[in-house]
């Protein structure tokens, strides 16, 4: 019996999360609805999923080697600081 309950209560609260979701993602041209989007949550979004795919780059964090997960959680904010670095690197030095 508890399995049909906690199935009915996770349904309800998919259901539930489903309602509450925003598209982001812009619709095909050719659909007949179209709904709209906020520019600015989709370019925020595609920031995010770059930044995502640079730090999978990394074989390490890809593959998930570490053990602990405050091992991983600290490559991570390593490899994070690794590219935020590269970011820097070409920008030529403003002297005031």
């Amino acid at each position: 019996m508890t399995g049909i309950v906690r199935a009915r209560y996770t349904m309800e609260f998919k259901q539930e999360a489903v309602r509450l979701v925003h598209p982001v993602i812009p619709p095909r041209r050719n659909r007949i609805i179209q709904l709209e989007i906020d520019g600015h949550i989709y370019a925020l979004r595609n920031l995010i999923e770059r930044c995502f795919a640079r730090l999978k780059h990394s074989r390490r964090l890809a593959t998930r080697y570490d053990k602990t997960s405050t091992s991983y959680a600290a490559f991570v904010l390593i490899a994070s600081a690794r590219l935020w670095v590269r970011h820097f690197v070409n920008m030529s030095l403003v002297l005031l």
